[in-house]
């Protein structure tokens, strides 16, 4: 999650505000909820049965051929989406380093020497690639989430509003359309589920997990959506 946040907000916020305009809020929320609810299946599941497949590994106690399936699924999956994001790191890399050091080489080189650093971290341990990634979302939140209280607190233009809440602001195609949107920002959460056999009590720590992503990732959400529509409804 070390640059999911920062991507989610910037570009799936922008899907989600273009689609429930003024209720993007609302279809943030409702978005949140959902997953929520989901979340707290995968925390049913995951005081039952604490192995590292999480999602095809429950799959698997109820019939074993759906959960191979599901394994080769989400396996094609998590390999398409992890070569996109080698494939966009590489291609952001290409041009800071062209820019400012001048140095001019394959967007395939800085794409390769990412994937080598990641397989680094999680061949030396999966404590050392959590902190890092938290360390590195951190760093990256932080003046994100400032700016969003800055203009949250200033009222933007127009002032604060709970407008936002409002489902009849904007028709019902566009408030659930922003609801589909809204759930893309949450993608991933059911990682944690996958650690259930690097905790010492998975059966604590995996449900805390995954219900606690879930609400700090809504709240952080929510947050930069608001800001981002007072914004938005700014006559400048």
């Amino acid at each position: 999650m070390a640059i999911g946040p920062v991507f989610s907000s910037a570009f799936v916020g922008f899907l989600i505000a273009g689609a429930a305009g003024g209720a993007a809020t609302l279809s943030t929320l409702i978005g949140a909820i959902g997953v929520l609810a989901v979340g707290w299946v995968i925390t049913l599941y995951a005081r039952r049965y604490a192995g590292a497949g999480a999602i095809y590994e429950y799959l698997r106690h109820s019939t074993p051929a759906l959960g191979l399936s599901a394994a080769g699924i989400y396996f094609l999956g998590c390999l398409v989406l992890d070569t996109t994001g080698f494939l966009i790191i590489g291609f952001l890399a290409t041009q800071f380093f062209q820019q400012y050091f001048h140095i001019s080489l394959p967007l395939w080189v800085y794409a390769g020497v990412a994937a080598l650093i990641v397989s680094a971290l999680n061949y030396w341990g999966i404590r050392l690639t959590v902190r890092i990634q938290l360390t590195l979302t951190a760093l990256s939140l932080i003046p994100l989430l400032a700016l969003a209280l800055v203009i949250i607190f200033s009222g933007g233009a127009a002032g604060n509003t709970l407008q936002v809440l409002n489902p009849t602001s904007v028709p019902l195609s566009g408030l659930f359309g922003g609801v589909l949107f809204a759930i893309l920002l949450f993608v991933g959460f059911e990682s944690s589920a996958s650690l259930g056999e690097e905790t010492a009590n998975p059966r604590r720590s995996i449900p805390r997990a995954v219900v606690g992503t879930v609400i700090i990732s809504a709240v952080f959400y929510l947050v930069i959506i608001y800001a981002t529509t007072l914004v938005l409804a700014s006559p400048t």
